[in-house]
């Protein structure tokens, strides 16, 4: 029996427990269709004929340069659906992007009808990788795709005598995919190659394909955190070059940064959570190093063939099953979930203070409001009004912590992620009140001498140096 996981930045085929991942991209260079591994090696040298978008609306859009017998995207989907395995390997599960929508998921099925290789079962990708991993009771889970990187969170919740887990939302951002990857890393390289030997591979389409030929090697030796060896030519031509792992991450920061805010955006302030990274989305350099970073996150990395794995294992379960017709899955039995609990904070770790234009208002146990009007004993936010409430949020020591309390309509954001009623604060923290708001750091004011008590009321002028 197999499984396919399909995924525009490269499908997945998992025959027993043999992966193969297969490039999704398609060159439509007159007079042939060149699909998968073969096209992947043409692509940079026929960039205009390349097609990457078909697998994610497999519809009837036309392609801008089609063949005979693969005019639109539906076509061209179906024709490399024919080449991806052979007719006698009977097909149990699809795993499929959770941002695929009802009318794409319709037009796949009908492809893989016609192509006779219905499968027993479609199910959610995020659902079959991570089932049979350990997570928490609200997780998120993050992969790329070609176009665009995918986010989708996850409910693990009560099911007859067990467990199960449930896709309940999804995020999209198209500011990242792994063609944005791929371009990025390639560019770091060209331009190592062009500070220390004064050689461009991308100035010519040959030495460019040989470039990205070599990325997936390059993404393999980044999962060791090592210096990456480039060898690109033959003989007396052949250039190397030696590139670190930080280079190849600083030219890849905004796409990072990216990354961080959409599972930021997604995430409640001060929630202990569990990501599951896709492999796809891994081999953008620095962001697994970057998420790991986030406060109170831990990252799961999955492997290349999890969500196929998964697909296969629930396909198993249905085999038996009299029920007609494939079966579309947003949910899978799973185990208990993992409780995590916030880290402890030293005592250099709580805020003292709060920083507005120069001064530093002090915390304590007598709530700060913050907003347009919050009282005579508030801080009176001036600025953008749109999404900024009369009394916003309020900041107070509470034991040995500082927390923040939402009390707006529209939202208080801490560190990007949205205050569900209260989090805790640490020092370095930013604070973000309205749309597009205001913006206040959480920072730790000395007392003047040691042991020395804060004042409880009146701010601190902080002065540059």
């Amino acid at each position: 029996m197999l499984a396919i996981e399909l995924n525009s930045g490269g499908h997945v085929v998992l025959n027993g427990t043999e992966a193969a991942l297969v490039p999704a991209l398609a060159v439509l260079e007159p007079p042939a269709l060149l699909l998968g591994a073969v096209a992947a090696r043409r692509a940079r040298l026929a960039p205009l004929f390349v097609s990457r978008a078909h697998w994610e609306h497999p519809g009837s859009t036309p392609l801008p340069r089609g063949l005979p017998g693969a005019t639109t995207h539906g076509e061209l989907a179906f024709a490399q659906l024919r080449e991806l395995w052979p007719v006698a390997s009977r097909l149990g599960a699809v795993a499929v992007s959770p941002a695929t929508n009802p009318d794409d998921l319709g037009q796949l099925a009908g492809l893989f009808h016609a192509a006779d290789r219905e499968p027993l079962a479609w199910i959610d990708a995020a659902v079959a990788s991570t089932a049979e991993r350990a997570s928490t009771t609200r997780a998120l889970w993050v992969e790329a795709e070609a176009g665009r990187t995918v986010l989708a969170e996850l409910q693990r919740e009560p099911a007859g005598n067990g467990w199960q887990v449930r896709r309940t939302r999804v995020e999209v951002s198209r500011a990242v995919g792994t063609s944005r990857i791929d371009d990025a890393v390639a560019r770091a390289i060209a331009n190592h190659f062009l500070r220390v030997a004064r050689f461009d591979p991308l100035a010519v389409a040959a030495t460019e394909q040989e470039l990205y030929d070599s990325l997936p090697g390059v993404q393999a030796a980044l999962a060791g955190e090592v210096p990456v060896v480039v060898v690109l030519g033959t003989g007396r031509a052949a250039r190397e070059a030696t590139i670190d792992v930080e280079e190849l991450a600083l030219a890849c920061q905004s796409l990072v940064a990216e990354v961080l805010r959409l599972v930021q955006s997604a995430r409640r302030a001060g929630e202990p959570l569990m990501v599951h990274v896709g492999a796809r989305l891994a081999n953008l350099p620095g962001v697994i190093v970057a998420l790991r970073a986030l406060p109170d996150l831990v990252v799961d990395q999955l492997p290349l063939a999890a969500a196929a794995t998964g697909a296969m294992r629930l396909a198993g379960t249905l085999e038996a099953s009299t029920a007609a017709g494939a079966r579309w899955l947003l949910a899978a039995p799973t185990t208990a979930p993992a409780e995590l609990q916030a880290a402890p904070l030293t005592a250099d770790d709580v805020p003292t203070h709060v920083l507005w234009k120069g001064r530093a208002w002090p915390l304590s146990s007598v709530p700060l409001v913050l907003g347009r009007a919050p009282g005579t004993t508030g801080l009176v936010l001036e600025g953008p009004a749109a999404g900024l409430s009369r009394e916003h949020c309020q900041l107070l020591r509470i034991g040995s912590e500082a927390v923040v309390e939402d009390l707006s309509t529209y939202g208080t954001w801490l560190n990007g992620e949205r205050v569900r009623r209260r989090s805790r604060l640490r020092v370095g923290d930013v604070l973000r009140l309205g749309v597009p708001g205001v913006e206040l750091t959480l920072l730790a004011v000395q007392s003047a001498a040691p042991g020395e008590p804060l004042a409880s009321s009146a701010p601190v002028a902080l002065e540059r140096n």
